[in-house]
């Protein structure tokens, strides 16, 4: 593909390039580079990417996209290949991407939030492909699908593995794709160029501070997806309980997004959104019956998972295959098939006395207080 065919609809701002080369392939890594491929330098937190440009152009680049600053002095002299000078080159990485790797499932649902991703967008593939779908997901356990498991590097890797998955999976079928977006690849622009119609949100607490610094910027990560990544008018599924449910819900009016909200209070919401209620949660030795409420219906349902928090993630499951089409009924029924993820509340064997031994990655103080709580709600002691 010529490199001008690919910033065609890549929102690329450059012009006057010296060459039009045939473009191989894009990578943000030097290491990764191979003869052919347009080269990402892009600035980190710790990794400037224009320090590996020398290396990006030995390995056989020939194109380069970075900020607007673009090169100067002895750097820019050495440097014939065309140089993309963009104001905001992350966000045009991941646009150029989706061009180079054209493709992808007609239906993209995507997930934020501090706690509850990994097991939303699994339930969400296991109730799509139980309701006939050919499903597959895409996070922290990496890419699933009923027929593979590939581990991934990053929650939200990099939008030319993004990009370069969804074209693969959609040649091979997969109609429905349920993806994570964490605050990273949210900030960083890696989903960008997805066609996200369904968005969720299931929580926020402190994390990842370390790199946004306050829970301001955290948020205002997460929001990105109903703000600027999601086509509107889209569908966005929010945890009515959440602090931030307000601001989501203004966000979602100004850009015309249809809502619906599910949430532990039985109650309707007063500014006229749908409303997906957990009316009652019984405990049992190894599961839940829950009691789902949604316009006027209720249903009653028995799970094999663990742990009350699990309950909102189902309900954040149930609303965004309903939002994808799925009747409230059918998303329903189907998840009490639905398995567990692999390292959430799983149960993994029995000690010498008979107690019952779980896994669970929970690593913020929110997350390991709900799988204490967990245990204790169904055992006790």
């Amino acid at each position: 593909m010529r490199l001008t065919e690919l910033m065609a609809n890549a929102s690329v701002v450059s012009t006057k390039l010296p060459a039009d080369p045939d473009i191989s392939g894009l990578s943000c890594d030097s290491r990764a580079v191979k003869p052919g491929f347009l080269f990402a330098a892009l600035k980190g937190s710790r990794v400037d990417g224009t320090n590996f440009i020398d290396d990006a152009l030995s390995r056989g680049a020939t194109a380069l996209l970075m900020g607007t600053a673009g090169l100067v002095g002895p750097d820019a002299r050495n440097v014939t290949v065309p140089v993309l000078a963009e104001p905001n080159p992350r966000r045009s990485y991941a646009h150029l991407a989706a061009q180079f790797y054209p493709g992808q499932p007609p239906s993209i649902a995507a997930v934020t939030g501090t706690n509850g991703k990994s097991s939303v967008v699994s339930f969400l593939r296991q109730i799509w492909n139980l309701n006939g779908r050919s499903a597959a997901s895409l996070g922290t356990l990496g890419l699933e699908s009923a027929s593979e498991s590939v581990p991934l590097s990053l929650t939200t890797p990099d939008p030319a593995v993004i990009h370069g998955e969804l074209a693969r999976l959609s040649a091979a079928g997969i109609d429905s794709l349920a993806i994570e977006a964490s605050s990273h690849g949210l900030d960083q622009y890696r989903i960008d160029g997805v066609n996200v119609t369904v968005a969720g949100f299931t929580n926020i607490s402190r994390d990842h501070l370390d790199y946004h610094g306050t829970l301001e910027k955290y948020l205002s990560a997460k929001v990105r997806l109903f703000d600027e990544v999601m086509e509107a008018p889209g569908v966005a599924v929010l945890n009515r309980d959440s602090s931030c449910y307000s601001q989501l819900i203004a966000v979602c009016r100004e850009r015309h997004h249809r809502v619906i909200g599910y949430g532990s209070v039985v109650k309707e919401d007063t500014r006229n959104f749908e409303s997906i209620s957990l009316i009652d949660v019984t405990p049992m030795p190894f599961g839940l019956h829950l009691t789902i409420g949604y316009g006027g219906q209720s249903e009653g349902v028995d799970v094999s998972l663990v742990g009350q928090f699990q309950a909102e993630n189902l309900l954040c499951a149930i609303g965004l295959a309903m939002a994808d089409g799925i009747p409230f009924h059918a998303a329903v029924e189907s998840v009490s098939h639905i398995v567990g993820v692999r390292g959430r509340m799983e149960l993994v064997g029995q000690s010498w006395s008979g107690a019952s031994v779980y896994v669970d990655y929970a690593h913020t103080p929110e997350a390991l207080e709900n799988a204490l709580g967990a245990l204790r709600f169904h055992f006790g002691g």
